[in-house]
């Protein structure tokens, strides 16, 4: 309430901080509105060259955005039809979406913003989708001007031995036949600039940076972070059997049954990376085919079979046979696959 006791440069000032916080939000608004309507193109049935018209709009209106004041606390995610995730230490946002083209086939954007108390020298970097470049995806080491694009659903913050790192899951739609799924590590330079690709996974005798997984399109795989059971085997099952002896022969006793020891099991809960086991399976038969190894249109997820990787020790270890039963907690949401 204004008293009439108030200094008149006082007042003045009050009203037009109210009448510029009312042009911010209607501007806001505006914004959305625009934003909203090339997405809605960008993601409908409609010919290639309207989706990339529509796309160019898109970042025109995102690079307005990112150069104003307040880019940081821009309401991006009320936008559905871009994902939008903040990283768990407030650092960063992730902003990225993808174009389904008519052949199949697909091209992701991206934006990495940094918080402006991060203080780097540009506060928005675009990632360029340059997937097709990509020789051996599991083994470069890229930067975002050669990004193997995706649209990121989560972001999980791990730090060792003072060093910071983002590992980020992904959904890839890859073309008609087959869809990918990522699990991709993100480091920074002291610029602000990101690194992608890091030899952090230990599985077998494999050297992964990024690990990449290929499926039927017709299908869907789990992949999430969660707190999960494993059940290790720490002494295995055993059956000791019964001698028959000389002794029981006269003593016209019968043979003992064999002595069966169950294996002696350790189950922990761990928060990991989990996700659906894949094998290749015959269409005609629907069982496993070892034919159609590296065919991946054929392969789908075994039916309640998970493994996972936990973070130890600076490294994403591999662990087989994973107890993924346990109700998510509240706090993670479901990742809905894009219908692009």
């Amino acid at each position: 309430m204004i008293s009439a006791d108030m200094p008149r440069s006082f007042i003045f000032f009050a009203l037009m901080s109210f009448f510029s916080l009312q042009l911010y939000a209607q501007n806001i608004e505006q914004q959305l509105r625009q934003l909203k309507k090339q997405t809605d193109v960008i993601t409908s049935e409609t010919p290639d060259f309207e989706k990339y018209a529509a796309n160019e709009k898109l970042l025109q209106l995102l690079n307005e955005i990112f150069n104003s004041e307040k880019y940081f606390d821009f309401p991006f995610d009320s936008l559905k039809k871009l994902s939008v995730q903040i990283s768990p230490d407030k650092k960063f946002k992730l902003i990225t979406w993808g174009i389904a083209k008519e052949n199949g086939e697909f091209d992701y954007f991206g934006y990495i913003l940094h918080n402006p108390k991060e203080d780097y020298p540009k506060y928005f970097i675009p990632m360029t989708d340059k997937t097709a470049e990509f020789i051996s995806p599991s083994t470069e080491v890229t930067d975002h001007k050669k990004w193997f694009g995706a649209i990121y659903y989560k972001i999980i913050f791990t730090h060792y031995q003072g060093k910071k790192v983002y590992t980020l899951l992904g959904w890839k739609g890859n073309n008609s036949l087959t869809t990918k799924k990522i699990i991709e590590v993100m480091t920074f330079r002291s610029n602000g600039t990101p690194v992608f690709g890091k030899f952090m996974f230990k599985k077998n005798k494999e050297k992964n940076y990024r690990m990449i997984f290929e499926y039927s399109s017709r299908t869907t795989m789990l992949l999430r972070f969660d707190n999960q059971m494993i059940h290790e085997i720490t002494k295995p099952a055993k059956t000791i059997k019964q001698k028959y002896t000389s002794k029981n022969k006269k003593a016209n006793k019968a043979l003992r049954a064999n002595k069966k020891i169950p294996a002696k099991i350790k189950t922990t809960k761990a928060d990991m990376i989990v996700f659906d086991r894949l094998t290749p399976v015959d269409p005609r038969t629907s069982k496993y085919a070892a034919d159609l190894e590296g065919q991946y249109q054929f392969y789908v997820p075994e039916t309640n079979i998970f493994d996972g990787f936990i973070f130890e020790n600076g490294k994403w270890v591999f662990v087989r046979d994973v107890d993924a039963r346990n109700p998510k907690p509240k706090h993670n949401k479901k990742f809905r696959e894009p219908q692009l």
